[in-house]
């Protein structure tokens, strides 16, 4: 597996894992369709991808996790390896719960489960694919 990250200048700008070659992987980040959080930098910033490490691919996640952390990326969007605590933690909850619990969520999906939010949500999805067919 290879580590690489998008780079302009001094600037790091992505860093991400890929098992197929760098001018593949480049290729994909530059396509129309790419998913990744590269499809934010702008346009008219001028990158090329180099290769920091190869490395075994059941350690891929954990050395992409210490270069994130090593080089600060600007565009990348989603933290290597963070953990569901991690994230929530990160946020300012110390749990799952506590995070259902301010924002909600466990409400809503306890709602959903009732009859009244089964209709609801059935209503929603006619509404929704009639809206979404072509």
């Amino acid at each position: 597996m290879k580590i690489y990250a998008l780079v302009s200048g001094d600037l790091i700008l992505y860093v991400g894992k890929t098992n197929a070659s760098l001018k593949q992987r480049a290729a994909s980040h530059r396509c129309p369709s790419n998913t990744a959080c590269s499809k934010y930098i702008p346009e008219y910033i001028h990158w090329e991808i180099i290769l920091i490490d190869e490395i075994p691919d059941d350690e891929a996640t954990q050395w992409e996790r210490y270069y994130y952390d090593e080089l600060m990326p600007l565009y990348n969007k989603n933290i290597p390896g963070r953990t569901a605590l991690e994230w929530h933690k990160d946020k300012g909850y110390a749990s799952n719960k506590a995070y259902q619990k301010a924002t909600g969520y466990a409400h809503s999906r306890a709602w959903a489960k009732t009859e009244k939010g089964k209709a609801y949500y059935k209503e929603w999805q006619k509404k929704y694919r009639a809206n979404t067919s072509r």
